[in-house]
């Protein structure tokens, strides 16, 4: 089943650990679609997100948009906490107010 995205992002979270590549291959593990969008960043996608993996020198931010926001918040929540990632995620509203965190290092 296919959900309604928000045009604007209201998803985002930052990565101590795992790297971008253990990031890539636990979403492809629990069936997301991703895509290189550039020649090192990818977009992760699924029935129900659309977000972006890029990668830094000391952090990796997984950012975009997801819909029912408050119930997939937490199933992104639960995959990152199952592996033991050291994360902060931040979901915000149409205003752009922060609505639910959770920060796991």
């Amino acid at each position: 089943m296919k959900y309604e995205i928000l045009n604007q992002p209201n998803f985002y979270s930052s990565f101590v650990s795992p790297t971008k590549t253990e990031i890539k291959k636990l979403l492809e593990q629990n069936g997301w679609k991703i895509r290189k969008q550039s020649l090192d960043d990818f977009e992760c996608s699924n029935d129900w997100a659309e977000l972006n993996l890029v990668a830094y020198r000391t952090y990796t931010l997984l950012n975009g948009s997801i819909a029912n926001p408050n119930k997939n918040f937490n199933i992104l929540l639960d995959i990152f906490k199952a592996i033991n990632c050291k994360f902060q995620m931040e979901l915000y509203d149409e205003n752009q107010n922060i609505v639910l965190e959770n920060k796991n290092y």
